[in-house]
């Protein structure tokens, strides 16, 4: 421990000394006032970020190191265009030969706990401009595995899926976890029993997901081991990585990223949940596309479970980046999506669609109320009193497991939460002009 906290601690001094060399970061470091020079361990990251020195996403423009260096350009969320003609959406940003590097590092971490020789992985992860499929395979270079890329469609097609299944034979699929849930029931529709294809590991990232529903994809496919990886682009990789499947434990990329939890402005301790915020390391003489450093994703929760005695997160959990706000009170889409995976094991299978829950969170003009909305795609159609008996089981189910939402919305009156029940295709109905291409929309934000 004490040799990972001095590499954490180079890794901290390094970074530091590229930020001195960017205008934005000495600005900030002098409207803060923090002195760079005396950033030289992880801890003093922690203070500098309490003074309020840390980055968020329309930041990032500025953050790029002034070298003339290889770069690999790729977008954020929304990456392919539906229509012809039409550019592709997303934000750029680029990664270097080191920051690949790095990748490789941080990826290997997380295969090491279920990647083994000899296996065939099927990558259904998207292609360029999209950075998850490259870095995952990049990610894979040191292990001798077969990798076949065949992109998010093959998940959402069924012959195209069997056809790639025949010609590669793989164990192993990485895919959105949406994707990989949905895929047993389009098999089951083909007369292909899921069990029967020996997929015996599952990779999901880029989607909140719950317990529940990773369960069922592993008892879908005969007890196969699935493992959730929390990732993003900013953070050019994994962040944290489920070793042990469905553990709900996301062990931190340690010396690649040292990431806290935080909240209002304080860092936050074990037990505790709130914001995550990351700084990239990288080895001295590496060269990044940009320096990354107390980057807040104000957005993204997630719960620290362990903290070593030097102050540092090593394990976080509960990850969740979708959030309707309820007068004070949060209701996740994680938690939504596990009452979804309960109702299809107690009684909904087949009734129920596995495409993800539409929720809807906005702030009514005239009331002044937060309201959420809840949209879960039935695959026949029902007529409205089972659709309202479903409705109002969802609506006891959240409840029971949050009791601040209850009392925000049934007692103090300060939100509403409405519950549909959709007809099969009409999921976004009424919703069709949110709909941007990438991943399937989850959120909406009014």
């Amino acid at each position: 421990m004490r040799e990972l906290q001095k590499e954490l601690n180079r890794g901290v001094r390094y970074i530091r000394n590229l930020a001195k060399e960017i205008h934005f970061y000495v600005k900030k470091a002098k409207d803060t006032q923090v002195d760079l020079d005396k950033i030289t361990t992880f801890n003093d990251l922690a203070k500098a970020y309490e003074k309020g020195f840390y980055i968020t996403g329309k930041d990032l423009p500025l953050l790029i190191t002034p070298y003339r260096v290889f770069r690999q350009w790729f977008l954020t969320s929304g990456t392919s265009s539906r229509r012809r003609g039409e550019p592709p959406s997303g934000k750029p940003i680029a990664m270097t030969i080191d920051d690949m590097k790095r990748n490789i590092r941080a990826c290997k971490i997380g295969y090491e706990s279920f990647i083994e020789k000899g296996d065939k992985i099927l990558n259904c992860f998207p292609f360029s401009p999209g950075v998850s499929g490259e870095a995952s395979i990049h990610g894979l270079k040191n292990f001798e595995v077969d990798v076949f890329h065949t992109g998010p469609e093959t998940l959402g097609n069924v012959r195209r899926f069997l056809k790639w299944y025949s010609v590669f034979s793989p164990n192993v699929v990485f895919g959105l976890t949406s994707s990989l849930y949905q895929l047993p029931l389009k098999l089951r529709e083909a007369n292909i029993k899921p069990e029967s294809l020996n997929l015996q590991k599952f990779m999901t990232a880029a989607q909140p997901s719950s317990i529940k529903e990773r369960k069922i994809i592993g008892s879908d496919f005969g007890g196969a081991s699935v493992y959730d990886w929390y990732a993003s682009t900013e953070s050019l990789g994994p962040m944290a990585c489920e070793k042990k499947p469905f553990s709900d434990e996301y062990e931190i990329v340690l010396p690649e990223i040292l990431l806290f939890v935080v909240k209002d402005g304080e860092i936050l301790s074990e037990g505790e949940r709130g914001n995550t915020l990351i700084t990239n390391l990288y080895r001295p003489g590496e060269i990044p596309h940009m320096v990354l450093i107390n980057y807040l994703f104000s957005e993204d929760e997630v719960t620290c479970k362990e903290i070593t005695k030097e102050g540092y997160p090593t394990i976080i959990g509960e990850i969740e980046n979708a959030v309707i706000n309820l007068g004070g009170s949060k209701l996740t889409l994680r938690e939504i999506k596990e009452i979804r995976a309960e109702l299809e094991e107690e009684a909904y299978k087949g009734i129920l669609s596995r495409k993800p829950p539409l929720t809807r969170n906005y702030r009514d003009e005239k009331t002044r109320k937060d309201v959420g909305i809840i949209r879960i795609e039935s695959l026949k159609i029902l007529e409205d009193p089972e659709k309202r008996k479903i409705a109002d089981l969802i609506r006891e189910k959240i409840y029971e497991m949050r009791y601040d939402v209850w009392k925000m919305v049934e007692e103090v009156g300060a939100a509403d939460l409405i519950i549909e029940i959709t007809n099969p295709g009409e999921l976004f109905k009424g919703y069709e002009k949110y709909l941007t291409p990438g991943k399937p929309l989850e959120l909406i934000k009014g």
